[in-house]
């Protein structure tokens, strides 16, 4: 899907641009919490190629929160899986330099 969406150099995609595609795929309904997170993942590794995806997603405060508030002391309060998917998230959309910098900030 990356490929298609974010060819490498010379080939090219006249179909859908990357960075409009990646802003409709994180505005997306938030009905059903499982495929927003499979948006967000999806947006996140368009982010890896595309700084300028990277940099919209750190702009929107999409899932910081999760990487700054303490956990629960009970597991079975569903913090756990919120952050792994925040930790996902950023994994993805943090290769961009400057956006790793402003994290770390």
């Amino acid at each position: 899907m990356v490929l298609l969406l974010s060819p490498p150099a010379p080939f090219v995609n006249s179909l859908a641009h990357p960075v409009t595609f990646s802003g409709e795929l994180l505005a997306g309904q938030t009905e059903d919490s499982g495929k927003t997170r499979q948006r967000q993942i999806l947006a996140s590794v368009l982010a890896a190629s595309i700084s300028e995806i990277a940099h919209g997603i750190l702009d929107r405060g999409l899932l910081l929160k999760e990487l700054t508030e303490p956990l629960p002391r009970d597991p079975s309060a569903g913090r756990f899986e919120e952050l792994e998917h925040a930790l996902t998230f950023w994994a993805s959309a943090s290769q961009d330099r400057t956006v790793r910098k402003r994290l770390q900030d």
